[in-house]
């Protein structure tokens, strides 16, 4: 039975996989007369400072899972807490995250947390995403001079309510189920530490945003979208990607969100091109932090070889 179920999940996942590729080329393939008559320019080092700076933006992720997680289980440490959090991030493609939170829950022992830690802390850190990009997505469509689309604001303002009420609901949770306070500590995180999490996601959202930004005008010649509108419609997009559920990172509802909010100022065929130049952009930089994530590991195993333990960062509890 639960083969059959597994056999079946794999397959409508493959579908999804399938039919979002083949509505993003159908998109590409409806507009391909005027993308091709569209005046485009390439300059590369604003492309190359585009993709770097979308790098920032997972490294900004795993810093601030690693925060959410160390005021849970404080002997986690930064290097271990970055490489788990790499290996969960890349495997974010796979529809309903499920993987993501398998991969944490196998490494936990790795970060000294429990299971309920771990859980608590990956809850958290989304939490604390969202809110910084519906914060963000607000602040930019309101500073841009542009009214945002209802559903912009209706969805930003559900994430933040739901974010803003995440704590006191697991706090009461908590004593609901009669927990003594130390064992309450262990699952629910601190205010402090949220607020650091938030900060620093804010940050992050800025540099993404940029990041979209310069991609946009190194790549076309014509008028561009302004830079808060297009913060904006970048951080509104990516998350209506991440609350639709069954889309493996947003593939798909990402792109048709952004291509509607930029289509009125580009014009369709512009916009779908940016946008799908823009999800490869993104990837480019997912790689590249991975990639550094990956060579700090490696460097801390040259230490170790080297002086016989562990960078301090690098120490498993």
């Amino acid at each position: 039975m639960r083969r059959g179920a597994q056999r079946l999940r794999s397959r409508v996942r493959g579908l999804l996989l399938v039919g979002i590729a083949a509505s993003l080329a159908f998109a590409v393939a409806l507009q391909w007369g005027a993308i091709r008559t569209f005046e485009w320019r390439l300059s590369w080092p604003p492309f190359v400072a585009a993709v770097c700076l979308f790098a920032i933006g997972p490294l900004v992720g795993g810093v601030s899972f690693w925060i959410v997680l160390r005021d849970l289980a404080p002997g986690a440490r930064i290097g271990p807490s970055l490489w788990v959090w790499e290996r969960s991030f890349a495997a974010r493609y796979i529809p309903s995250g499920a993987l993501t939170v398998a991969v944490r829950l196998v490494e936990r022992e790795r970060l000294g947390a429990t299971r309920g830690q771990m859980l608590s802390a990956t809850a958290f850190e989304h939490l604390v995403s969202m809110a910084g990009a519906a914060v963000v997505s607000l602040a930019a469509f309101s500073a841009s001079g542009r009214r945002p689309p209802l559903v912009a604001v209706v969805v930003l303002a559900a994430v933040l309510a739901v974010a803003g009420g995440a704590r006191p609901a697991a706090v009461w949770w908590e004593r609901r189920r009669a927990l003594s306070r130390a064992a309450a500590g262990t699952a629910v995180v601190g205010t402090s530490a949220l607020l650091a999490a938030l900060a620093l996601c804010l940050f992050g959202w800025l540099v993404a945003g940029t990041a979209a930004w310069i991609f946009v005008e190194a790549l076309t010649a014509g008028p561009a979208p302004s830079f808060l509108f297009l913060l904006g419609a970048y951080t509104f997009a990516w998350l209506v990607g991440f609350v639709v559920p069954l889309a493996p990172s947003g593939l798909g509802v990402r792109e048709a969100t952004l291509i509607a909010l930029l289509a009125p100022t580009l014009g369709a065929a512009p916009a779908t091109a940016l946008t799908v130049g823009l999800r490869l952009a993104n990837a480019a930089g997912d790689f590249l932090a991975i990639g550094a994530i990956e060579a700090a590991r490696a460097a801390a195993r040259r230490w170790r070889r080297a002086h016989g333990t562990h960078p301090v960062a690098w120490e498993i509890p």
